[in-house]
């Protein structure tokens, strides 16, 4: 530290090797978005409507969710994760159009924010 001498910069690198094996897998409709000064957590879940408040026949129910995971990410990883996000959907968006194929929501559904 301080006044010694340095060693020169080099550039490293690195391939990435996924497993051949499928990756076990879950599907989520819901995620809940927190964070702290050192980290963001992502909490994903599976929620099913009550049958009573889908046939219209109650004003209001109370959603129950099944807890599929927790990802905790620190803040650069949740930047990078944000572009790339952006990037996918930016590329699924302009198939979209082209392809003449079915579109997502408007409005993203069963995403939740809690900042």
């Amino acid at each position: 530290m301080g006044d010694g001498p340095t060693s020169p910069t080099r550039n490293v690198s690195v391939s990435l090797e996924w497993p051949a094996e499928p990756f076990p897998g879950a599907y989520a409709n819901i995620v809940a978005v927190t964070h702290t000064p050192w980290d963001f957590v992502l909490q994903f879940g599976y929620a099913v409507p009550p049958a009573a408040a889908a046939n219209g026949s109650v004003d209001s129910a109370t959603l129950q969710i099944r807890p599929i995971s927790l990802l905790s990410l620190s803040p650069l990883a949740a930047k990078q994760l944000h572009e790339l996000l952006a990037e996918q959907i930016r590329l699924y968006s302009a198939a979209s159009e082209t392809e003449g194929s079915a579109q997502g929501p408007e409005e993203p559904g069963g995403t939740q924010s809690d900042t």
